[in-house]
């Protein structure tokens, strides 16, 4: 029996940041600035270097969680000279980033859980997963 689910976002484990960037290719700083529109920077406590001249910083809020510090070409919806780089690394959106971001996530509740993790990725670059055994 499978399920599927749509997942929306609340980033808050560090090491699901690591391994998704890590998926997509992305160097990740600690404790570093973003670099932003005009030299602007910006101190996060992560930082995705990514191609081009900026970068997508996540920074931890009073709630845990991180939220996205960048320029907002780079999470735009639509590709233009400034963003290109960034949006074919990270997704429109960061779509990419998120999706491996959850993946991440699941893998490492699956594995608490005693479940079986498989991943395929489809033609239209959507991510599945599928957990098998006994929860």
């Amino acid at each position: 029996m499978s399920h599927l689910t749509t997942i929306q976002s609340q980033i808050k484990f560090p090491e699901a940041i690591l391994q998704a960037a890590h998926a997509l290719g992305i160097t990740v700083s600690h404790q570093a600035k973003a670099r932003f529109y005009a030299g602007h920077s910006e101190p996060c406590e992560y930082v995705l270097q990514l191609p081009g001249k900026y970068d997508l910083g996540l920074k931890l809020m009073p709630d845990h969680t991180y939220h996205f510090v960048c320029d907002e070409e780079v999470l735009s919806e639509t590709e233009n000279v400034r963003n290109g780089d960034a949006m074919r690394v990270l997704g429109k959106r960061a779509g990419r980033f998120l999706q491996e971001y959850q993946a991440a996530v699941a893998f490492k509740q699956a594995q608490e859980a005693g479940l079986t993790f498989q991943r395929h990725t489809l033609s239209n670059g959507t991510l599945q997963i599928r957990l098998t055994g006994r929860s």
